[in-house]
């Protein structure tokens, strides 16, 4: 078995951390400890992360993507080169790079990583996410939340420490806020609260809007009516790039003098775009996403039942932490409780390592610390309700609220809806909204043989437990008869139901077979990457292409299509 390490799959940026005698250590990618969380093809359709994904962005958009994070878990895909992928997979991409990083790096092989998401991630996002680590050639040991691997990474160092620690994990694209409680090393998690889609990437585009509003009054200039096409893409593409270095640049200066020369033409004339945006004026047009982050603070300090004098530090993680505005507001909040001495880029991979350290026994005795964590999404089951327009169905039952401690066991007594009903399908749901049909359906279990009697005169008892190893137990009880019927899920391993996207190529272009831009591009893929699969995968690979090419031949857009999705699996799969 070879080495395990913690990652931080992050939505702009990721890292990647291992036990070094002991203390975790963020693991350098050449330069730097940071690689870009994109992904693009080049010219020649191979596939490259990082760094080289990133420079490509201005100049082939069609075929990089960025942000890929706050897609896992949905059914939305991504077009590269008019091919499409899955979350998935692309996010399976950026965990291979780490995986060889690492190697190179420390010369062996990693074949087990302890993975981070928001705390706020659901289990479909979590199962994406360990889905992806498989991809990528990785046993995924765990699945931890963003913000307690931050607090680990702190704890380790320490240890001593006793007290409220409130954890503010504001990265590129999500954001969490986790409540903990330091005591003879160990963490207890008492809440979390989060937003899955706010971070600095919003904070981009704020700025973004105002240099496309002052290209509209100082230059006449209308980006979304004046240029089409790639050009308008190659423009809005330099536009991001300049906002995200104006946010960064803020953080240390006051006034940020914006320069796009030669950023456009109108009516024959150059466009040599200028600005100045100051600080305050940023601040301004981010105040709302920093309020709602503060709100999202007091949520998580009610739910924990603390207030603001009950915290001791305050850990502020995540790139977009620096941001001047977030620290003034967590300030005027808990005064001079926060803590710096953890680097906001890296404490969520060191934490994640120190996670996988203590479970390979790499970190044991005094040095070690635990967890004590809650469960993050309520889980219950569907019911039937009296209302005023007689009974309905559809109405969800929370048994285990989230931010319970685990491990936990709670069972609720329900009575028959009809007559002569001789059975009883239990719903197995997780999610915080009153009708069923808004939450994540995690499975079913059926109990058969209850008395045919009249409506509401038989009973069952339904039992969920929830341990701390992440196991679900669901157990129904007949009342009067003792029949029981049970099931478990693993809220770790459990592969999440999935919907395969309906969504199709509705035309191809017509003549040759590899005219149609989609499978052009998986050919490409074929091409590029065939030689580095073992001997057994490039004849089905082989065998695969051929199919394909007979399906756009003969016009058959279903077996295209299946061909076509099957062949990008297995080219993605090694």
């Amino acid at each position: 078995m070879g080495r395990i390490v913690g990652i931080d799959l992050g939505t702009t940026t990721s890292e990647i951390a291992y036990i070094n005698n002991g203390e975790p250590e963020v693991i350098k990618n050449g330069y730097s400890s940071i690689t870009p969380s994109v992904v693009g093809l080049d010219k020649n359709y191979n596939v490259i992360v990082g760094e080289k994904a990133k420079d490509q962005i201005l100049n082939a958009s069609d075929r990089t993507v960025v942000e890929v994070k706050r897609k896992m878990g949905t059914n939305d895909l991504v077009i590269l080169g008019g091919k499409k992928f899955t979350p998935t997979q692309i996010s399976s991409e950026i965990l291979k790079e780490l995986k060889r990083v690492g190697e190179q790096y420390l010369q062996e092989e990693i074949t087990e990583a302890v993975i981070t998401v928001p705390a706020n991630f659901n289990d479909a996002q979590r199962q994406a996410t360990k889905e992806a680590g498989e991809k990528a050639g990785l046993i995924v040991n765990q699945i931890i939340n963003e913000p307690t691997a931050a607090a680990l990474a702190f704890g380790i160092n320490n240890l001593g420490t006793e007290g409220n620690v409130l954890v503010y994990d504001i990265g590129g694209g999500t954001f969490d806020v986790t409540v903990l409680e330091m005591i003879e090393g160990s963490l207890d998690v008492r809440a979390s609260r989060g937003i899955n889609r706010l971070g600095g990437k919003d904070f981009d585009e704020k700025i973004v809007e105002e240099i496309i509003s002052a290209l509209k009054s100082n230059y006449s200039f209308d980006l979304y009516n004046d240029v089409q096409g790639n050009e308008k893409l190659n423009i809005l593409g330099r536009i991001k790039a300049e906002a995200e270095k104006t946010k960064i640049a803020l953080s240390s200066i006051q006034v940020v003098d914006i320069q796009l020369p030669f950023l456009a033409q109108k009516d024959g004339e150059i466009i040599n775009f200028e600005m100045e945006i100051s600080r305050s004026r940023f601040d301004e047009l981010i105040s709302d996403y920093v309020s709602q982050t503060m709100d999202t603070v007091n949520e998580a300090l009610q739910a924990a039942k603390l207030t603001a004098a009950d915290i001791d530090i305050v850990l502020p993680i995540g790139g977009s932490s620096r941001v001047p505005a977030i620290y003034e507001n967590l300030k005027n909040i808990f005064g001079n409780k926060i803590r710096g001495k953890v680097n906001p880029d890296e404490a969520v991979a060191l934490g994640a390592a120190v996670q996988a350290g203590i479970n390979k026994n790499e970190i044991v005795g005094n040095n070690s610390i635990a967890i004590f964590d809650v469960c993050n999404h309520s889980l219950g089951t569907e019911v039937v309700r009296d209302t005023a327009n007689g009974y309905k169905d559809g109405f969800y039952d929370r048994l285990i609220l989230r931010d319970t401690h685990l491990p936990f066991s709670r069972t609720n007594r329900y009575n028959t809806t009809s007559d002569y009903q001789e059975s009883v399908i239990v719903g197995i749901y997780q999610g915080e909204d009153n009708l069923v049909e808004n939450n994540i359906k995690l499975g079913e279990l059926e109990v058969n043989g209850i008395p045919a009697n009249k409506a509401g005169e038989e009973c069952v008892d339904v039992t969920f437990k929830y341990n701390i190893n992440g196991i679900l137990e669901v157990s129904v009880i007949v009342v009067s008869t003792g029949k029981e019927a049970s099931t478990t899920i693993n809220m770790f391993n459990y592969d999440a139901p999935k919907t395969k996207s309906e969504e199709k190529i509705d035309d191809f272009m017509s003549g040759a077979w590899t005219q149609a831009s989609e499978i052009q591009t998986t050919v490409m893929l074929y091409k590029s990457r065939r030689s580095n699969l073992p001997e057994e995968a490039q004849k089905q690979a082989d065998a695969l292409i051929k199919k394909l090419k007979e399906a756009v031949i003969n016009n058959d857009y279903d077996k295209m299509d299946y061909y076509d999705d099957n062949l990008t699996a297995l080219l993605f799969e090694y």
